[in-house]
C-alpha cells in the first residue's frame, strides 16, 4: 500500500494552531491539501470557538496574491483566524532594498574556513558561511543561508547592530564588544532570525519582530535607499 505524503502538519499550541507547509511541493498541491485537510480531516477545529493561527512555509516564496489566497481558504472555516505569517525568504521588495544601500557590500558564494569577509560597511552574504569562516562588518551582516562560522557586527563599538540569518548555528556571534559562543542550535522548521544586542546580552529574535525590536534599523535602511 502506498503512504500519500503529507505536505501540511498542523500542530496544537497555547497560541492555537500551527500550520507547517511543505516548502518542495507545488503551490497547486499545497492548496489541494488545505482543503481536504479544513474540509475533512479536521473537520473538528471547524467546531470550537475562534482559534488563532500561525502559517509557516519555510523557503517557499509567495507572492501576495498566493498568500491571500491560502489565507481566505483557512479563514473561510468562520472560526479560524491568520495572525502570523512566517516564511524563511526575504520579499522581493526588501532584497531590492537591501542591494539598493549604498553602504552594502555583497559576497555571492560561500565564505569557507579560514576566510575573512570584513568591511566597513554593512555585508550581505547569498550564501553559506561555514565553520570557520569570518564575516566581520562595522554595520550589519545579513546571511541568507546558513550562518556556521564567526559573524561580527558592529565591530566599531555600534551596539545597534544586528546579525541575521536564514539558519542559526553559529561557532560565535559578536555585536560590539559582547561575544556569545553557545547558542541553542536552531530546530527544524523554525522561522528566520537575527541577533541583537539587549541589556548588555546578545538575543535572537524572528525576522519579524525587527520593526518592533530595532526601528531605528528600518528608518535606517530607508534614508541609505
Amino acid at each position: 500500500m502506498t503512504m500519500t505524503r503529507q505536505h501540511i502538519l498542523i500542530k496544537g499550541n497555547k497560541e492555537g494552531l500551527q500550520f507547517l507547509m511543505d516548502e518542495h511541493c507545488s503551490y497547486q498541491e499545497l492548496l489541494e491539501e488545505l482543503e481536504q485537510k479544513i474540509r475533512v480531516s479536521h473537520a473538528r477545529f471547524l467546531q470550537g470557538p475562534l482559534t488563532h493561527v500561525s502559517l509557516y512555509f519555510g523557503n517557499r516564496y509567495l507572492g501576495p496574491e498566493e498568500k491571500e489566497r491560502i489565507i481566505r481558504l483557512i479563514e473561510q472555516a468562520g472560526n479560524l483566524i491568520v495572525k502570523e505569517v512566517y516564511t524563511d525568504v526575504f520579499s522581493k521588495e526588501e532584497v531590492e532594498g537591501l542591494l539598493e544601500k549604498k553602504s552594502l557590500k555583497i559576497e555571492v558564494g560561500i565564505v569557507r574556513s579560514g576566510q575573512i569577509l570584513e568591511s566597513e560597511q554593512d555585508i550581505l552574504v547569498l550564501g553559506d558561511v561555514n565553520p570557520g569562516g569570518w564575516v566581520v562588518s562595522h554595520g550589519n551582516i545579513y546571511v541568507l543561508g546558513s550562518l556556521k562560522g564567526i559573524a561580527h557586527a558592529g565591530k566599531n563599538g555600534d551596539k545597534g547592530k544586528i546579525i541575521a540569518a536564514s539558519l542559526f548555528k553559529p561557532m560565535q556571534l559578536r555585536i560590539a564588544d559582547v561575544i556569545v559562543e553557545e547558542f541553542p542550535i536552531r530546530e527544524e522548521g523554525e522561522e528566520m532570525k537575527f541577533a541583537y544586542l539587549e541589556d548588555g546580552l546578545i538575543k535572537l529574535a524572528r525576522i519579524q519582530l525587527l520593526k518592533q525590536l530595532r526601528p531605528h534599523h528600518i528608518e535606517e535602511a530607508r534614508r541609505n535607499r
